[in-house]
Parts: C-alpha cells; structure tokens; sequence
C-alpha cells in the first residue's frame, strides 16, 4: 500500500495500486523508428514498465566512506543503459509491463550495469 519507505516512496507515480505493485525500472521515450539516424517527435514511441515483486533485483557495493553524524553521504554510481536495452528489439516490441519475459531480461540487466564508478 503507498507510501512505503524510502526509497519507493520517491514518486507516487512509481506504483500502481491496482496492481499492489511498484515500477522497478521504467524507460520511455522515442526511438529512431524511420531510420535516419535522428531521434524526432515524429518518430514512435515505446515504454517498458518492469513491474511486481517477482522483478526486484538486489545488487550490492562495497563503498568505504565516512559520513558525518547526521550528515548525508551521497554514493555516485555509473549505470550501463546500453546493456539494460541491448537484448531489446525495439521495433518488434516497443511495449512491455509488468513481469514478462523482455521485462526479467532487463531486469537481470539491471543487475549487472549499476557499477561504482
């Protein structure tokens, strides 16, 4: 039920109650559907929306850094989108939501492309 704790508290927009779910990787926009080489707002759009418990994926990092007492500490990460959308075939499905088989696969992607920089 939302709001549930930090860090899926962050965006209303990330759970879906009709579903009782959350949105663990969502990535819309345009994609260069006509070929030319250039992304435009005539071109088609596609969205992937990886949602319901069966997608979370947990990745651990060993970061050593001190944090003041009551301070924040702020953790830069690189992530590798081009390895969560290469096994992605755009054109042939530009749409996918909740635990299907495309979703899984971005997801194990997911896992493997948060690194420390």
């Amino acid at each position: 039920v939302y709001p549930a704790d930090h860090p899926l508290s962050v965006s209303q927009n990330m759970h879906w109650s009709w579903t009782q779910g959350y949105i663990f990787l969502k990535m819309e926009g345009r994609y260069d559907s006509d070929n030319d080489g250039v992304v435009e707002a005539t071109d088609n759009t596609f969205a992937y929306h990886c949602t319901s418990d069966a997608l979370r994926r947990d990745v651990e990092l060993e970061v050593h850094q001190d944090a003041l007492s009551g301070g924040a500490l702020v953790i830069d990460l690189d992530l590798d989108l081009a390895n969560i959308i290469s096994p992605v075939d755009i054109q042939s499905i530009p749409f996918a939501e909740g635990a299907d088989p495309l979703n899984r696969t971005m997801m194990d992607s997911l896992a493997t492309a948060i690194t420390l920089p």
